[in-house]
Parts: structure tokens; sequence; C-alpha cells
């Protein structure tokens, strides 16, 4: 499956905005925020699942499914992910990550954080 770079974003967004520091939400209780809704449940899942392995997010993974698709519990953002989520928040500088990315010819979720970190350290 292709990763869907601006769900990706949206979903830390989403997590950021709305988590508290008690919270637990599922995949499908995330797909049904307005910022994510937009996007199918398998992008969103997907997403998760990717940002997970990047250690961005906290999660629980759920039993597989019927389909043998895995599911998560998110229970926030780790320091990594807060720091990328700074780093892209502006929409001006994540279209400036994205073209970077695509320029180097990589667009994992490692090399979208590692261009954002650059950006940041040439900003400040």
């Amino acid at each position: 499956m292709k990763l869907n770079h601006e769900c990706m974003r949206d979903v830390l967004i989403t997590i950021e905005e709305t988590f508290r520091p008690v919270d637990a939400k599922t995949t499908g209780t995330l797909h049904g925020y307005e910022r994510l809704s937009g996007y199918s449940l398998d992008d969103v899942n997907y997403s998760i699942h990717q940002l997970r392995d990047a250690k961005l997010l906290w999660t629980n993974k759920l039993p597989a499914t019927i389909s043998g698709q895995d599911y998560y519990t998110v229970r926030g953002l780790t320091p990594e992910g807060h720091a990328f989520i700074d780093a892209v928040r502006k929409d001006t500088v994540w279209e400036k990550v994205k073209t970077k990315a695509a320029a180097i010819g990589l667009v994992t979720v490692n090399t979208l954080v590692e261009v954002a970190t650059n950006k940041l350290s040439e900003s400040v």
C-alpha cells in the first residue's frame, strides 16, 4: 500500500489537537474526526502503522481482524512525533519538506522526519 503523506501529517495533527494524557483511541475513532474523515480507513490505519514503526506514535496493536488487517489503539505522540509535527506544522514548510524528500527520491516517513529536522535546523 502506498503511504499517503497528507494523511500521515493529518493523523499527527489530529492526535496532537484532540488527545489528553489519559486518552487512548482506536483507528476507527480517529477516522471519525473531521480532519481524517476524508481519507479511507485503510489510509488512516496504514499511516498509524508507519508512524508507529517510525516511533512517532505510542500505540498498542490490537488483534488482527477477520480480514487479517491489524488495527491500533493510539495513546499519543512520542517526543519525536511532537518534534516532527512542530517542524512541519506550517503548510509552506510541509510543502518544502515533501519537495526536498521527493528530489532525494526517497519519500519514507524517516526521510520526511530527517528533511523536516534539517529544515528546522536551517531556520534557526
